[in-house]
C-alpha cells in the first residue's frame, strides 16, 4: 500500500486509530446509535435536500465508518454499500444493518483507493463521501479518479465535509477569538502525538492508539481533482455551520455548531454535487 508520499505507518496508524475507535463510537452518544434504531433521522436535512430522491438507486458510500449515514440512506430507498478499511467497523455495519432490520446493504472492507476491484467492478447511481474523510487522504488525485470508476456515467457525487478555512484557526482557545495557527496553503501533513487521547466522538475516553495521519485539502484542490477525473460539478455550498465543537466556543443551535453572535460569520463545512461525464 505504500507510494512515495507516505510510508506504511500511514495506514498502520490510520488503521489502529480507528479500530480502536468505532466500539467507543458505536457505544457512545455522539452517533446516537440507539437513536437510529428507533428511528431517528441521522442524515443533515441540507444533505437530503441536495442529494434529492435516492430511491430505488444504488449508492456507493466510501470511508464509511461503521455505516450508519450508509444505512440511512437505505431507510430513503437506495440500495446502498459502504466501503473502509476498518476490519472492526465493517463488522459493526453488518452488525447494525442487521439489527436496523435493512436488508438492502452490504459492506466490504478495502482501502478507499482500492475500492473499484473491492466492490466487482461495479458502478454506481450515487457516490455519497465526505464529513471528516478528505483529510486521511494522501494523494487527491488518485481518490477522485477512484471516485469516477465507481459512479457510472451520468452519475452523481455528493460531497459533504468541513471546510478547510475554518480548520486554519486556533482550537485550543476559548476567549472567541479567531486566531489563525495553521497554514491553508501549507499542505502539511497533521500528526498527532501521544499526548492525544480519545476521538472526536468520544473525548474522554483512554485510548491505546493515538498517532495519526491526515492531510488539509483546499476546495480548490478537491474540485480540481474532481472534474480532472471526469466530474462536471453542479454546485459548491458553503455553510457556516459545522458538526461538533471543532473550536471550543462555538454555540449549538438547531443546525448543528456555529460561532457565537459578534464574531464574523465563516465557512464551516461546504457540500458540492457533480456529474459524472
Amino acid at each position: 500500500m505504500g507510494d512515495d508520499t507516505v510510508g506504511d505507518s500511514w495506514y498502520s496508524d490510520n488503521r489502529d486509530w480507528w479500530d480502536e475507535k468505532v466500539p467507543l463510537h458505536v457505544g457512545g452518544e455522539f452517533y446516537r446509535v440507539r437513536e437510529f434504531l428507533e428511528g431517528e433521522e441521522q442524515l443533515r436535512p441540507f444533505e437530503i435536500e441536495e442529494l434529492g430522491d435516492v430511491s430505488g438507486r444504488t449508492l456507493f458510500h466510501p470511508q464509511c465508518h461503521f455505516g450508519q449515514d450508509t444505512l440511512c440512506w437505505a431507510r430513503h430507498g437506495a440500495v446502498v454499500t459502504g466501503l473502509d478499511f476498518s476490519p472492526a467497523a465493517v463488522d459493526a455495519a453488518t452488525k447494525l444493518a442487521a439489527d436496523a432490520g435493512i436488508t438492502d446493504s452490504r459492506f466490504v472492507c478495502a482501502d478507499v483507493y482500492d475500492a473499484f476491484d473491492a466492490v466487482g467492478g461495479a458502478r454506481f447511481d450515487v457516490v455519497y463521501t465526505g464529513l471528516g474523510a478528505i483529510n486521511w487522504l494522501h494523494d487527491i488525485h488518485r481518490w477522485a479518479a477512484t471516485m469516477a470508476a465507481v459512479c457510472r456515467p451520468g452519475g452523481t457525487l455528493y460531497l459533504a465535509e468541513f471546510h478547510p478555512f475554518a480548520a486554519m484557526f486556533d482550537d485550543e482557545r476559548t476567549d472567541g477569538a479567531l486566531v489563525p495557527r495553521y497554514d491553508y496553503f501549507g499542505h502539511e501533513w497533521h500528526d498527532t502525538s501521544d499526548t492525544y487521547t480519545g476521538s472526536y466522538g468520544a473525548q474522554d475516553a483512554a485510548t491505546e492508539f493515538n498517532d495519526t495521519h491526515e492531510r488539509v485539502w483546499t476546495v480548490g484542490e478537491v474540485v480540481t481533482a474532481l472534474i480532472g477525473a471526469g466530474f462536471d460539478l453542479e454546485f459548491l455550498h458553503e455553510h457556516e455551520f459545522t458538526l461538533y465543537d471543532s473550536l471550543r466556543f462555538l454555540v449549538r443551535t438547531e443546525r448543528g455548531y456555529e460561532l457565537p453572535d459578534g464574531l464574523p460569520r465563516i465557512p464551516m463545512m461546504y457540500s458540492l454535487r457533480a456529474t459524472r461525464r
